[in-house]
């Protein structure tokens, strides 16, 4: 399904079931980088690892509970996605299926979507409270009213007295 390796680095407990569910969806997963390079790392965001250790490489999160704020945090980090682990190795494989298809976007664009992602699931379908809201006053105003034209009278005077 893959065209090579998928390097899953996490905690000793819980890289086994990984391992052995991505190998049950078909992907080629392991441990450790043989003679061939992995074409993309699943990390266990509870490593301490940071998915920018592989900056050429999709990293899909692997996490505990992802929260919102755990997968902005992913997103910043670079991770492509972050996967709960109560959702198993067949959310994860379907994620590396996607990333890694050959008509995906390249890395950066979709490294940029996902924090776009993130951030847009962090802040929610609310507005943004008032304290952040960007007053735009002049805009806020309301239509702008024309200058009535000058009279005659009033040109004059003006130059008299040097203004004009």
């Amino acid at each position: 399904m893959t065209d090579g390796p998928v390097l899953v680095v996490d905690d000793a407990r819980k890289v086994d079931r990984l391992v052995r569910g991505l190998r049950a969806a078909g992907i080629e997963a392991s441990t450790s980088v043989g003679e061939e390079s992995p074409v993309a790392v699943v990390l266990g965001f509870d490593t301490g690892h940071g998915a920018g250790t592989w900056p050429d490489l999709p990293v899909v999160a692997v996490a505990d509970a992802p929260d919102p704020e755990v997968r902005l945090q992913a997103a910043v980090d670079g991770a492509l996605a972050c996967v709960g682990r109560s959702e198993g190795a067949g959310a994860v494989a379907a994620v590396l299926v996607r990333v890694l298809d050959p008509q995906a976007p390249a890395l950066d664009e979709q490294r940029r979507r996902a924090r776009i992602a993130a951030l847009e699931a962090l802040g929610g379908d609310e507005s943004p409270p008032p304290a952040l809201r960007v007053r735009l006053t002049r805009l806020e105003q309301g239509p702008v009213r024309a200058v009535p034209p000058r009279s005659e009278e009033h040109t004059s005077e003006l130059q008299s007295r040097g203004l004009i």
